[in-house]
């Protein structure tokens, strides 16, 4: 199955962050790069802890980030860990794993189509199905 990678913008403040992240449907948690916090200057509002698919457990930080989708006018203000954890392994392009809990909250529906005859690769599409401002609390 290919992968899905969605260019988002974050903000935090006046400071913009222009991004690629991976949708990562197995993962609940959306997850920020710490050279995006970085320099997006986000402050960490607690520590929380994840699991990753090998079973350990990790220690983030979380913090608030604006993130827009200018494709599809997605606008939320939303609660992300912040790790280098996930990026270390071989995502070096990548500084965002959106994970369920931003998909479900801002009704994304991902649609997997079957390959077609000709052997060409699968395509994978991110469809929203009410664009809606919203707002995740911590």
């Amino acid at each position: 199955m290919g992968k899905i990678y969605r260019p988002l913008v974050l903000r935090n403040g006046p400071k913009v962050h222009h991004i690629v992240a991976f949708i990562d449907c197995g993962s609940d948690t959306t997850v920020l790069s710490r050279p995006a916090a970085k320099a997006l200057g986000l402050r960490s509002h607690g520590i929380s802890q994840i699991a990753l698919p090998d079973g350990r457990l990790i220690e983030t930080e979380v913090a608030h980030v604006s993130i827009k989708s200018p494709r599809d006018r997605i606008k939320s203000l939303f609660t992300v860990d912040i790790t280098n954890v996930p990026f270390d392994e071989g995502m070096d392009d990548i500084d965002m794993i959106l994970g369920t809990d931003f998909l479900q909250e801002n009704n994304i529906k991902l649609i997997f189509q079957k390959s077609y005859p000709t052997g060409r690769s699968r395509k994978s599409l991110w469809k929203v199905t009410s664009p809606r401002k919203t707002s995740r609390s911590a």
